[in-house]
């Protein structure tokens, strides 16, 4: 399965097939601006990643840096460690505007949670 947008009218929701692969991989600015406020990042469905850890650390660390507020959905266990640990790497304080989860009702609750960065800014959040 190749990853899939859906657009919530509270967040955007990326949503990724059994593996992640280094051709389905977008950049946090290649987002459209109507996707930089809060985002739910669908990894229930992964078995495998193919990307490296250092693309998954950056990747982190831009999406704080925009503002974004992140809620990562990995239901596998192994997946869910891989997701800790980049925010561990990354320097990222989870549970202020990103946070790991294996609950979706979970991860949405603290999405619609207190206002993102992206939001508190008259513009939106540019590269």
């Amino acid at each position: 399965m190749a990853i899939e947008w859906l657009d919530h009218p509270l967040y955007s929701e990326f949503r990724a097939g059994d593996v992640i692969t280094p051709a389905e991989w977008v950049g946090v600015y290649d987002l459209p601006p109507a996707r930089r406020s809060r985002l739910l990042v669908d990894y229930s469905a992964v078995e495998r990643i193919e990307v490296t850890l250092g693309q998954l650390i950056a990747a982190a660390e831009a999406m704080v840096d925009a503002g974004l507020k992140v809620a990562v959905l990995a239901t596998n266990e192994t997946i869910f460690g891989i997701c800790r640990q980049v925010l561990n790497m990354a320097h990222v304080e989870q549970g202020a505007n990103f946070a790991a989860f294996r609950d979706r009702p979970a991860a949405l609750e603290w999405l619609a949670e207190e206002p993102c960065r992206a939001e508190a800014v008259p513009e939106p959040c540019e590269p």
